[in-house]
């Protein structure tokens, strides 16, 4: 039997660099509940724009970005439930974002983050490419290019509230709700 294999997004699923962009360059001129679609953003921002921004905060400084979860867990607990997930699956970090790789690793690292392998797209559109049977990602059109026996885990997010059940997406809050639906799928 071949390993499973599931994609972890970084950036809104695991990486809080939209509420972190948000209170360093726009503080109190919207919220991230302001956010309500993959591509409409307030106050006349691109999408370009946010992802010249963002890139220059990942780049500059990483180390403040916090976890989207920062409050759910325990990092002891976060840091087993995920350990113990590699064991038994593969779990990769896929991103669209477009940095030097090892601010990333280090990233992760720093939140004691394991992980398999770090892939990155060319954007959260080319995801549904690869070979994996979990996406676990905020990015709400993932699960239209899925092929059969693909699932996309929605994580959820202001941006991605529109997006109805499909069968080949799962909604959940958090990252133990994922995990949870996938061990049960599988075992």
């Amino acid at each position: 039997m071949s390993i499973i294999k599931i994609a972890v997004d970084l950036d809104g699923t695991l990486a809080d660099i939209h509420s972190y962009w948000i209170d360093k360059l726009y503080r109190g001129k919207f919220t991230l509940e302001d956010i309500t679609d993959w591509s409409t953003w307030p106050n006349g921002i691109t999408t370009s724009q946010f992802i010249e921004e963002s890139d220059e905060l990942w780049k500059n400084d990483w180390g403040h970005i916090p976890m989207v979860e920062i409050g759910h867990y325990e990092r002891s607990d976060f840091y087993w439930m995920l350990a113990f997930l590699v064991d038994k699956y593969q779990i990769d970090i896929v991103t669209g974002r477009q940095i030097n790789r090892k601010i990333i690793n280090r990233w992760l690292h720093t939140h004691g983050i394991v992980f398999d392998n770090i892939i990155q797209t060319k954007g959260s559109d080319t995801k549904y490419e690869l070979d994996y049977t979990y996406f676990v990602d905020d990015y709400p059109y993932l699960w239209m290019g899925l092929k059969d026996g693909q699932q996309h885990i929605l994580f959820d997010r202001p941006w991605n509230q529109h997006i109805g059940p499909e069968k080949k997406l799962f909604r959940v809050n958090n990252l133990e709700s994922a995990f949870q639906h996938i061990s049960r799928r599988e075992d």
